[in-house]
């Protein structure tokens, strides 16, 4: 273990706690709209959350990530943000044309 370089570790180790809190901001957003609460108040950090996942690991070098240009990095920035609101208003609609009944008695 102590052979290896701890920088490139500590990178992975970065990127992992930054998956990890956008795959938690995305499980409340959900949660919240479920229960027709106010989503919006996780809904624009796990979209930013997101978006600054997937263009890190573009842009990252070669040995974290793909190692693209930044312009292409941002371009995805665009598209990541576009479609995760996208996916998710989506999930609003269906969400809203269902009639859950939840149990609010635990």
């Amino acid at each position: 273990m102590l052979l290896i370089d701890f920088t490139v570790l500590w990178c992975y180790f970065a990127w992992s706690n930054q998956t990890l809190a956008v795959s938690n901001l995305w499980a409340a957003t959900v949660y919240l709209a479920r229960h027709r609460k106010a989503y919006m108040i996780t809904l624009a950090p796990a979209v930013f959350m997101a978006v600054v996942c997937v263009s890190y690991i573009l842009f990252a070098p070669c040995t974290e990530g793909f190692g693209l240009s930044a312009a292409l990095s941002l371009g995805a920035w665009i598209a990541t943000a576009i479609v995760f609101i996208c996916l998710f208003s989506g999930h609003i609609r269906r969400l809203s044309s269902q009639s859950i009944n939840l149990k609010t008695d635990y």
